[in-house]
């Protein structure tokens, strides 16, 4: 094992080069002139190095002492960063996240994990739902609210500072796999409640393309409206990143009219501006926005 250079002979070299001479760096120390002096002789010993000039008034570096000088200043550095670092409190409290129910049940689980190993003492509350009632809570009920909009409309009448545009999504029609529809039915729909976004657009669409359509299924689960689809006896919509893997993705070619892009929005109240909810809000804004954003597929 390599021997170990003490802090305490670099912090006493340190400040002699750094402070014009041994009597100034003696003085800063709160030290005898006499006891830095031996612990710089204790350093250049351990080194096997001349480090000062003693003839010159005051001394003066050598080359070896020029080339510690650098290391002595990392080194120190790292070490009064990691001491300020767990000299500091644990950031604890309670943080009220609120996030749609797909991207709770694709991509939550793992990210509150890492959230949580980091932050022991901080208590996380998790609510789901669609975007309108959470945004209506933002602030009462909730710190943090992750919501889709149409593409851009968000922006409207919302200060910049509290909301963080985390990436667009494009729906897409799933259905099972090898779905063939029944030309003269109607279209079987599963899909989430009355006010879910990509609900509306589904039934306008199909309305305007003149496809009768009818509704077999209303679920606010995300595995719920996959089993069905999965087991062939409805199609539904889906974001792209959360689409699951085992369904088949259904375009105009088959029938299907394009639907438009929304936008998935980090919303902050003022508490997410600082303490532990901004940590999470940061680590949301961070994870959420990567173009690989990895799913734990339904």
């Amino acid at each position: 094992m390599p021997p170990e250079i003490d802090l305490s002979l670099l912090r006493a070299f340190v400040a002699a080069a750094d402070g014009g001479g041994f009597s100034q760096a003696a003085r800063r120390l709160n030290r005898t002139q006499s006891a830095l002096s031996m612990q710089i002789k204790r350093l250049e010993s351990q080194l096997g190095q001349v480090l000062f000039e003693r003839s010159e008034r005051p001394p003066r570096l050598t080359l070896q002492g020029e080339r510690l000088l650098g290391y002595a200043h990392d080194l120190l550095s790292l070490n009064d960063a990691a001491m300020q670092a767990f000299a500091e409190p644990e950031p604890g409290g309670h943080v009220r996240l609120a996030v749609m129910e797909d991207y709770a049940c694709c991509f939550l689980p793992a990210l509150l994990g890492r959230f949580l190993s980091a932050y022991p003492n901080v208590h996380v509350e998790v609510s789901t739902g669609l975007t309108a009632h959470l945004l209506n809570d933002l602030g009462k009920l909730h710190d943090i609210v992750v919501a889709m909009h149409p593409a851009d409309v968000w922006r409207e009448g919302r200060g910049a500072a509290a909301t963080t545009l985390l990436r667009r999504e494009q729906p897409r029609w799933a259905a099972a796999q090898r779905y063939a529809a029944a030309s003269d039915r109607p279209l079987p729909l599963a899909l989430y409640p009355q006010g879910c976004l990509f609900r509306q657009w589904a039934q306008a669409a199909l309305d305007g393309a003149g496809r009768r359509w009818q509704m077999v299924l209303m679920s606010p689960s995300l595995e719920t409206v996959a089993g069905a689809v999965a087991e062939g006896w409805a199609v539904s919509v889906f974001k792209e990143s959360t689409f699951p893997v085992r369904l088949a993705s259904l375009s105009s070619a088959e029938g299907f009219p394009d639907l438009p892009s929304a936008d998935i929005v980090l919303h902050r109240s003022p508490k997410a501006r600082g303490g532990p909810a901004a940590l999470l809000a940061d680590l949301i804004a961070e994870t959420w926005s990567a173009p690989n954003l990895a799913q734990a597929a339904p």
